[in-house]
């Protein structure tokens, strides 16, 4: 299992969109490989917006994929960060739905 400890990472600050998309996408390779991946938010005191959407993103992409793939674990303890990303989940969650049925159309 391959771990990521954001704040070793980034430090306590998970800001920019950019920062989040080479994650995911780093992350993104080592799952669809199979390889398990552990994300642990501990000790981030702020995740903007941007940052929170792309895990998002690799969480509902992860969820709603059909490739075989390896386990992706994610620990938020932060009660605001738990909700902005159940809150982004969400919502990538319907647009990679829709996405596919659009495809069927």
């Amino acid at each position: 299992m391959k771990t990521f400890m954001l704040k070793e990472l980034f430090g306590n600050l998970l800001s920019t969109r950019s920062a989040g998309e080479n994650f995911r996408h780093k992350v993104r390779k080592l799952i669809f490989e199979g390889e398990d991946v552990f994300i642990d938010f501990s000790g981030i005191d702020v995740l903007s917006h941007s940052f929170a959407d792309e895990i998002a993103k690799l969480i509902a992409e992860v969820k709603l994929s059909d490739r075989p793939r390896g386990k992706l674990t994610v620990r938020v303890t932060d009660p605001i960060q738990k909700r902005l990303l159940g809150t982004r989940i969400k919502f990538r969650e319907r647009q990679i739905k829709e996405e596919k049925l659009q495809t069927f159309v």
